[in-house]
């Protein structure tokens, strides 16, 4: 019987102990698995000016933070930034921001402020405060993207002048979603996006004393991506865009664009509603030798999308480029053209015609000679449409003809020489540009840049030394400015501490008498502390002393301090 006894002690403790390794093993795998990364920042401006009014804000600070934490499948990264700038101005996006985007395996969640991009024409990177989703399975034939949000924030009262200048404006918000299928070689997306004003966001008599309107936008869009070959790509995108300029209009009935007519809720045909369409589409080939590309774009009149802040409307365009390789890949050229026009309706008084054509060319002469050069030439033309021709008098078709051509061409070289302590560097940079108009606007401008460079290794010291010259004249004025610089840079204590100053002088002429003289000067210094601290200091002052009416004289003053945290 004690035999027994001892078997069933033994086999406990056996047990017991497997268990205490198996939760230590646990403890080991959970704790090589958990893992903090990112920064902090603070950073304080000071700023004074006498002469002139204040250009910026007299003191502003700011704090930023971005912090990663990863565990065993999940990644949580957070950002956040504070900054006194956000009580001293109203925007519709608030200087104060916060977001985390917590990741596990294939689906990412987005909440606070962020930004996702479904297509330039769509939702293109503009802020939102909100929630997002991502699920992008990594063998999937099915990708998926949503957010819901508010891009802008209501702005109930009009601003004062000065640094808080603005208007009022509505709360805006939106959602959009992006399903993505097929593989690496070939896939396509479907896109749509919605964003409106709320109405009852601010004051209507406010709104209607600066002609504000509430908006609305539908967008559908369409992506496809196809490698036709190992080299050969094609991409097309293709956007539709529904927008009412004021949403308090009457309903309408569509005759064209039907399908606006049954969407709901989601959106609502009104006398203000346009429909205008964006189209893209590239052809490349990437060969080891030789690069070729084709580009088409075409974005309808007053196409516009609440999801993109810039994007010009009312233009067609074809590009190409051919870039290849000689010599071993010593010389390299690319060359480029394209044609561009406007007034796609023909509902404007002239049409524009833009034509640019380009060739850049670099040459590694050796390890210590470096040229390049390039040369283009840019075409502008107005064309009446027929409606102005036949209406217009013969003045105003004179008037509204226009013709531009600007030639443009640089010079560059780099000659560097020593392995040693010593290390020197000369460099030389000249530009050229003529441009010419038949309404006699000629204008031609000069660039010349020239320098020296020395790196004493031992002492981690480098001091540079240059002089600038620029040429600008038209028919009527000519505007000279020319002078040297002057850098001073050195590492202290293994390199944990830099300190540098650079000095400018500018001196202006205009129409060969003396107009400014410029004098700046900046100093730096960072300190790095066990590769994780790092406390920057910075001053900038520049003078200008005034000879002309037009010009007045000031003395600015700009210091700013820096501590960051790394971890």
């Amino acid at each position: 019987m004690k035999y027994v006894y001892l078997a069933i002690v033994l086999m406990f403790s056996f047990r017991s102990f497997g268990q205490e390794n198996l939760t230590e093993k646990a403890k080991e795998k959970v704790k090589e698995g958990f893992k903090i990364s990112g920064f902090l920042s603070a950073n304080a401006v000071g700023y004074h000016v006498s002469g002139i009014p204040n250009r910026r804000e007299p003191f502003y600070w700011i704090f930023s933070g971005n912090l990663n934490i990863s565990f065993l499948e999940w990644s949580i990264p957070i950002t956040a930034t504070v900054s006194q700038q956000e009580s001293d101005f109203d925007a519709q996006l608030p200087f104060n921001q916060f977001g985390v985007s917590p990741r596990y395996k294939s689906v990412t969640l987005h909440l606070g402020y962020r930004s996702l991009n479904f297509s330039e024409f769509t939702l293109a990177g503009n802020m939102f405060l909100g929630v997002g989703v991502e699920v992008a399975p990594e063998n999937s034939l099915v990708k998926v993207s949503a957010m819901y949000g508010r891009f802008a924030r209501a702005l109930n009262e009009r601003g004062a002048e000065g640094f808080n200048s603005r208007l009022p404006a509505y709360e805006r918000w939106g959602y959009g979603s992006k399903v993505t299928v097929g593989n690496e070689k070939r896939e396509a997306d479907l896109i749509f996006f919605k964003a409106a004003d709320n109405l009852e966001s601010i004051d209507r008599t406010l709104a209607d004393s600066v002609g504000l309107k509430p908006q609305e936008n539908f967008v559908l869009g369409i992506n496809t991506r196809q490698q036709i070959t190992e080299k050969t790509q094609i991409n097309v995108e293709y956007a539709l865009s529904a927008y009412t300029t004021d949403t308090r209009n009457p309903e309408i009935v569509l005759d064209k664009f039907t399908y606006a007519n049954n969407l709901g809720g989601i959106y609502v045909p009104r006398e203000s509603s346009q429909f205008n369409g964006a189209i893209s589409g590239s052809l490349t080939y990437g060969g080891e030798m030789i690069q070729l590309q084709v580009k088409y774009r075409r974005i309808g009149p007053e196409y516009k999308t609440m999801g993109s802040t810039f994007l010009n409307n009312d233009l067609e365009d074809i590009t190409g480029g051919v870039s290849w390789r000689m010599l071993k890949g010593k010389i390299n050229v690319s060359t480029n053209a394209g044609v561009q026009r406007n007034n796609l309706d023909d509902e404007q008084l002239s049409s524009m015609v833009r034509i640019v054509a380009g060739a850049n060319i670099a040459y590694t002469v050796s390890n210590h000679l470096n040229l390049n050069a390039s040369v283009a030439n840019f075409n502008a033309s107005s064309q009446l449409t027929q409606f102005s021709a036949n209406t217009l008098s013969p003045i105003m078709r004179d008037s509204l003809y226009y013709l531009q051509v600007t030639n443009n061409a640089s010079l560059g070289a780099n000659y560097s020489v020593g392995e040693g302590d010593f290390r020197n560097v000369l460099f030389s940079n000249a530009s050229y540009q003529d441009a010419s108009s038949n309404q006699g606007n000629n204008t031609t401008f000069y660039n010349v840049n020239a320098g020296y460079q020395l790196n004493y290794v031992p002492a981690d010291f480098t001091v540079s030394t240059s002089f600038n010259y620029n040429d600008n004249s038209s028919e009527q004025v000519r505007n000279k400015s020319f002078g040297p610089s002057l850098v001073v840079a050195k590492h202290f204590f293994k390199r944990s501490l830099k300190c540098s100053l650079t000095s400018t002088a500018l001196y202006n002429q205009l129409n060969a008498e003396k107009a400014a003289d410029i004098y700046s000067t900046k100093f730096m210094t960072a300190y790095s502390y066990a590769k994780k601290h790092t406390l920057s200091f910075d001053a900038t002052y520049v003078s200008r002393e005034a000879y002309t009416e037009n010009n007045k004289s000031f003395n600015e003053l700009r210091a700013g301090i820096l501590y960051s945290y790394t971890f």
